[in-house]
């Protein structure tokens, strides 16, 4: 019996420590954290380096080790055998008064932040927040959507902080298909910094200048994420939801078409075919939202070309509702576990 409150230290300890051994990794790689560039180059920054001069390997052995830890701390205890399977919240009834309390967790790019110029109650999160309440829902969201996002910034944020989600919504692929120079020069959004904003916007005045036709013919293009590190972040963005609570109801809903860049749309269809196949092979749901979309005018579905508005994110919340409601029938289906 004294066991399980070591052994459950212990997973905690195993948890930071490889937290720690990443966050280590990106300041050292990327050069660009709160700290000084001194900070950077300093002896003990050099000794990680030379630890984790196979990244892959370490990232690997970290991601193994940590997600054991938070499976751990995300089973409950049995008075005979240890731990018994794990649980979700909504199993574990909680409950307001004839409410039941669901954690929904949001991840994506600027659709589903939200654009700066609608309300926040307009966004998708709170939309399907409030759908759901009027089934009788107490719905917590966290709305981890921002504002040129690629999956990267999503696993980073995932990997970093770790969240118990009964529903998660994730949506990438608008950035990440996005066509840029030199694409393997890249400072991330997540997690952010001055020094990484400044920086931002040194790359993007060099980017723009290496856009002009005489540069083209050398200076390599390409997507900002390509579409095999897309399919692999998000494969790993849904692994990690599942370690925390394997009970976690997990939506891909694709990028929606941009106007007047048919290029652009023709690789969102590639990242979107990703999605599906991901829905696929981890028991997951994914929802094309390009015939939702496609049913409004153009002017009642985009604020401009690439943001959607607050009616065509409505009509994507209640499709969202009914595939909750109709998904897998019996073992999956959200609203027959709570009823």
């Amino acid at each position: 019996m004294r066991s399980r409150p070591i052994f459950l230290v212990f997973s905690v300890l195993t948890s930071r420590a490889c937290q720690v051994i990443l966050q280590w990794n990106m300041i050292t790689r990327s050069g660009f954290d709160r700290r000084s560039s001194s900070a950077v180059n300093s002896p003990s920054a050099t000794m990680v380096r030379l630890i984790l001069t196979d990244f892959d390997e370490w990232r690997v052995i970290c991601d193994f080790l940590s997600t054991q830890a938070l499976s751990i701390r995300a089973n409950r205890w049995s008075s005979t055998s240890g731990f018994t399977r794990p649980i979700s919240r909504v199993e574990l009834g909680e409950a307001v008064s004839m409410e039941t309390r669901l954690s929904l967790l949001a991840i994506g790019d600027c659709n589903t932040e939200g654009c700066e110029v609608l309300p926040e109650q307009s966004s998708l999160p709170t939309q399907l927040a409030k759908l759901l309440s009027q089934r009788g829902y107490a719905v917590d969201v966290q709305n981890w959507g921002r504002t040129m996002s690629t999956s990267r910034e999503g696993f980073h944020r995932l990997r970093r902080e770790p969240v118990i989600a009964d529903i998660a919504l994730i949506n990438f692929g608008l950035v990440d298909s996005w066509v840029t120079t030199i694409p393997k020069f890249y400072i991330p959004y997540y997690p952010d910094s001055l020094m990484r904003k400044w920086g931002r916007k040194l790359l993007k005045m060099a980017k723009r200048r290496l856009r002009k036709p005489w540069l083209s013919r050398i200076v390599p293009c390409g997507e900002v994420v390509p579409l095999a590190e897309f399919r692999d972040n998000v494969e790993r963005m849904i692994e990690r939801l599942r370690a925390v609570n394997p009970a976690t109801k997990v939506v891909l809903w694709g990028s929606v078409p941009v106007l007047h860049d048919r290029d652009r749309n023709l690789r969102l269809t590639d990242y979107n075919r990703s999605l599906r196949e991901l829905a696929d092979k981890h028991n997951a749901s994914y929802l094309d939202v390009d015939d939702i979309v496609a049913s409004l005018p153009t002017e009642a579905a985009y604020i401009d070309a690439v943001h959607l508005n607050a009616p065509a994110l409505a009509l994507i919340a209640e499709a969202m509702v009914e595939c909750l409601g109709s998904w897998d029938t019996d073992q999956h289906n959200l609203f027959r576990m709570v009823a």
